[in-house]
């Protein structure tokens, strides 16, 4: 039997334009936090937002699920963003986070050699970081705009789950007014993965690359009904030709 309970509260300091928020989820199976978020939103002005926020995540499986054979490492989670108009209708949001991982502790070196706290663990960095920045330019009846984020450890080599980049560019634009809405992106990543033989030599994996494109169409069929459907294709070494089409038809009454 597996049962959670989450709680929520946000308050506003209108003095300083300011939202405080905090979240959480607790398991009584295991006994602690699932999730636990709390963070603050400051808003001066219309065209200027901060936001600070720390994050604490145990992932799990279902409770029956044997893969809980395995731990799943907790992780926190703290990030910094700042959204302002430079001028007219350019929009920049960039932000900055650090990465915490939760290692386990030593285990057996093997079946036969169960010895106490004698086995191997990760000897790199746990914590990551990386900044993000994205700028936007948003016309009377479209947007274009490109955004990029990078991940790596303090001493610029790996972290605990590998390096990435990532930069993307995309627009929308309003075919019939707000009834009709079509947008693409295209975008590009790059990692390099910590899940490999000769990391403890050492050496440096090689980049895995992959280039996305996602075309999409919006449509308000009536003030009642809203259909979208999206094309998604990926490119290169990682996943190479695949592509998904989904489709989704919202009723609300």
């Amino acid at each position: 039997n597996e049962a959670t309970l989450g709680l929520s509260a946000a308050y506003t300091l209108r003095a300083i334009h300011t939202e405080v928020y905090a979240h959480g989820v607790y398991s009584f199976l295991f006994g602690e936090l699932d999730r636990a978020r709390a963070g603050a939103t400051w808003t001066p002005l219309e065209t200027v937002r901060a936001q600070a926020e720390y994050l604490r995540v145990q992932p799990r499986f279902a409770a029956d699920s044997i893969f809980n054979y395995f731990n799943i490492k907790p992780y926190d989670r703290g990030r910094l963003d700042v959204a302002l108009q430079l001028f007219g209708a350019l929009w920049l949001d960039a932000g900055y986070f650090v990465h915490a991982v939760h290692g386990d502790p030593k285990g057996p070196q093997s079946s036969t050699t169960p010895g106490d706290n004698e086995g191997k663990e990760y000897t790199g960095s746990e914590v990551t970081h990386g900044p993000r920045a994205e700028l936007e330019y948003r016309g009377t009846a479209w947007a274009v705009g490109a955004s990029a984020e990078a991940s790596t450890n303090f001493g610029g080599n790996y972290a605990f789950g590998g390096n990435y980049r990532m930069v993307e560019g995309y627009g929308r634009v309003a075919l019939w007014e707000d009834r009709l809405l079509a947008s693409v992106r295209l975008n590009y990543t790059g990692a390099q993965t910590d899940w490999f033989e000769g990391i403890d030599a050492g050496q440096v994996a090689e980049e895995l690359q992959s280039v996305g494109m996602a075309l999409g169409l919006r449509a308000q069929v009536t003030d009642e009904v809203l259909a979208r459907v999206d094309f998604i294709k990926n490119f290169g070494s990682v996943i190479e030709g695949s592509y998904r089409l989904q489709s989704l038809v919202e009723v609300r009454y």
